[in-house]
C-alpha cells in the first residue's frame, strides 16, 4: 500500500456523502440479497494472497469502530474488485444457465488477451454503505480490461449498460434542475437588488 495518500475526487465525494449520513443516523448496512437488488453475478478480480492479508487487517480494525452486523467482505477469502456486474441479483441463478457459458466464453477470451491489472491502494474512505478501499490504477491495464470485456459480452453486457446509461440521465436531469434553479436564484437577486430610482434603496423595499 502506497504510503503517499492522494486525494482522488471520486474518493472525495463519498465520503462527503457520507459523513452527514453517518452523524444523522441515515447510513445503510447490507442487508441479505433479494432478487433485484444488491450483490448481483458479477466479474471481479481477486486480490494476490499478500494484499488480501492486508484488507482483512484493515477490516478488522473497520469491524472494531463499526461494530457488529455489518457484511465483512474484506475477509481473506472475500475480498475482491468489480469489474462488472452482469445481471441483477436472482436467488435462482445457477452455474447451468445457458447465459452462463457465454459469459465464461467472454472472460475466457478476454482474460488470455489481457496483460495482469496492477492496482495501487492508496488509502480508505467511507461510503454510506460501509467502508472501503481505495485502489488506482497504475496504468491502462484496467480500463482496456473493462474495454475488452464489453465488446466480448456483446448484447450480455446489457445489464451495465443500462445502470450507466440511467446514471447518466440522472445525471443530466440533475443539472437541468440545477441550471433552472440558479436562472430563478439570479431573477429573485435582481429582483431584490434592483434601484431604477438610483436613490441607493432597493425598489422592492419602497412598494
Amino acid at each position: 500500500m502506497s504510503a503517499h495518500v492522494r486525494s482522488n475526487p471520486a474518493f472525495d465525494r463519498l465520503l462527503e456523502d457520507a459523513i452527514p449520513a453517518l452523524l444523522a443516523g441515515a447510513h445503510r448496512r447490507d442487508e441479505p440479497p433479494v432478487d433485484g437488488g444488491r450483490w448481483p453475478v458479477s466479474v471481479v478480480c481477486v486480490p494476490d494472497e499478500t494484499t488480501r492479508d492486508v484488507l482483512a487487517g484493515v477490516m478488522d480494525e473497520a469491524v472494531t469502530c463499526a461494530g457488529p452486523g455489518h457484511f465483512e467482505t474484506g475477509r481473506q477469502d472475500a475480498s475482491h474488485f468489480t469489474v462488472r456486474a452482469l445481471e441483477p441479483y436472482r436467488a435462482a441463478a445457477s452455474a447451468h444457465e445457458p447465459v452462463t457459458d457465454g459469459w465464461i466464453s467472454s472472460l475466457e477470451d478476454v482474460g488470455r488477451e489481457s496483460p495482469p491489472v496492477r492496482l495501487r491502494l492508496t488509502g480508505v474512505t467511507l461510503s454510506v454503505g460501509g467502508v472501503m478501499v481505495q485502489a488506482e490504477p497504475v496504468d491502462d491495464g484496467p480500463w482496456e480490461l473493462m474495454r475488452r470485456l464489453r465488446a466480448a459480452l456483446g448484447s450480455l453486457a446489457w445489464f451495465e449498460d443500462q445502470v450507466l446509461a440511467g446514471s447518466v440521465t440522472a445525471s443530466a436531469l440533475a443539472a437541468v434542475v440545477l441550471r433552472s434553479r440558479n436562472r430563478a436564484y439570479r431573477r429573485i437577486e435582481a429582483e431584490e437588488t434592483a434601484d431604477v430610482d438610483a436613490d441607493g434603496i432597493p425598489d422592492v423595499y419602497e412598494r
